[in-house]
């Protein structure tokens, strides 16, 4: 198993700074990857997921209480909802804010979420079905 360039790169520069051993730094953190692998519990179908919908940059990720959703809020304006399971699928999306969300949160259990936007408004939702419950409006600035 291999480490990607970019963690390579930045336990060279790391130990380059520190004035560590880089090879027998990486050597040690391969190992540790390799442990962790062993005793990998997660229910996702990979350790690394690449989750496509947004079509401008992600600012904000959150999960759900209990751990079945994802949320990701981005400067295309939508929340997308991820089913936090095998294959992490989209089966929602959170539409209406006019500006960048720029953050996401759940409530206490996992029906609702909460976002804040660029355009000076929260969004309340039904993770459900994707109704905007209340806009919360009243900020002078971005909210965030």
């Amino acid at each position: 198993k291999h480490l990607s360039v970019v963690v390579r790169y930045f336990v060279h520069s790391v130990c380059t700074m520190t004035g560590m051993n880089t090879s027998t730094t990486l050597a040690n953190f391969e190992e540790q990857q390799e442990d962790n692998e062993a005793i990998r519990t997660s229910s996702l179908s990979s350790s690394t997921m690449h989750l496509t919908g947004h079509k401008g940059s992600v600012y904000s990720l959150s999960f759900s209480p209990d751990g079945s959703i994802l949320a990701s809020g981005s400067f295309d304006m939508t929340c997308l909802l991820w089913s936090y399971g095998s294959n992490c699928e989209n089966f929602n999306a959170l539409v209406g804010h006019k500006n960048a969300i720029l953050d996401v949160k759940f409530g206490g259990d996992s029906d609702f979420c909460a976002t804040a936007s660029a355009d000076h408004t929260l969004g309340y939702w039904d993770v459900c079905t994707g109704e905007r419950i209340k806009k919360l409006m009243g900020h002078e600035g971005v909210v965030n």
